[in-house]
């Protein structure tokens, strides 16, 4: 995925194995080299970038740039995640032409933000944010192969605050990279919250890592969580049937790590 500084964009966990987290970062989806002429974009910020996402299309105007052309980025939705994490979704003004390479471009960011940009494996070096417009739109809506269900779910103490979280199988198909809008409710208290998701290796986590996530969970709630399919090109596939009942994972200790000397 895209991204700046550690961390990993649109994942519920992000996991710092360094054992510390960083203050700031931006990330931009779709996380590939292509997109069509009906593409969309989501943006996501974490802990003091949380600022610039609140205020895009204001403060921080966004563009799609190829030379003296530039479209305007319009937010069409905004979503507070419950742990240091913020995102929006982007929508061109007028769709970008077939065959044309553009840049990603946060305008007026503050200085104390890195340059927008993402690492390029083979150039071994950071380089801007660029698609290239490739086909015909994409209407193709992408589907569930199998219907979620939890997998796993972890909580457990770590030096910057606890890793909570609930993982979900999420298999789906499409033709173009997608998130899952994931609506979580508590039926103890009634709250509800929804975000988008990464389903990363055919999984997504419902809840937070040490650093950072989309949902907070409450000690002996009962939730349900419902999933919602959008891919890059804007498709959209609404959940059917029951919501997915779950609970907040009971803690426990990490095991302790041993150092043997040999002398």
């Amino acid at each position: 995925m895209r991204t700046i500084l550690l961390v990993f964009f649109l994942s519920s966990i992000s996991l710092h194995v360094s054992g510390f987290c960083t203050s700031r970062g931006i990330s931009v989806f779709p996380s590939g080299k292509t997109i069509r002429p009906n593409t969309i974009f989501v943006v996501e910020g974490y802990s003091l970038s949380q600022g610039v996402i609140e205020k895009l299309g204001t403060t921080y105007p966004v563009y799609l740039i190829n030379g003296k052309t530039k479209i305007r980025l319009t937010v069409k939705e905004t979503l507070k995640g419950g742990y240091l994490l913020t995102q929006a979704v982007l929508i061109p003004e007028r769709p970008p032409k077939k065959g044309v390479r553009y840049t990603f471009v946060i305008e007026n960011l503050p200085k104390e933000e890195e340059k927008l940009t993402v690492w390029d494996e083979n150039l071994g070096k950071d380089v801007a944010i660029a698609f290239d417009v490739i086909g015909n739109n994409d209407l193709i809506k992408p589907i569930f192969t199998a219907v979620p269900q939890e997998i796993d779910k972890k909580n457990v103490m770590y030096g910057c605050g606890p890793e909570v979280w609930v993982r979900f199988s999420c298999l789906v198909n499409d033709s173009s990279e997608v998130l899952i809008k994931a609506t979580v409710k508590s039926l103890t208290t009634n709250d509800s919250a929804s975000y988008y998701l990464d389903h990363g290796d055919s999984s997504l986590f419902i809840g937070h890592s040490m650093c950072s996530g989309a949902f907070l969970l409450n000690q002996g709630d009962l939730y349900q969580v419902t999933f919602m399919l959008i891919d890059a090109s804007g498709n959209t596939t609404e959940w059917v049937g029951a919501p997915i009942l779950f609970t907040q994972p009971a803690f426990t200790n990490p095991k302790p790590i041993v150092s043997i000397g040999i002398e």
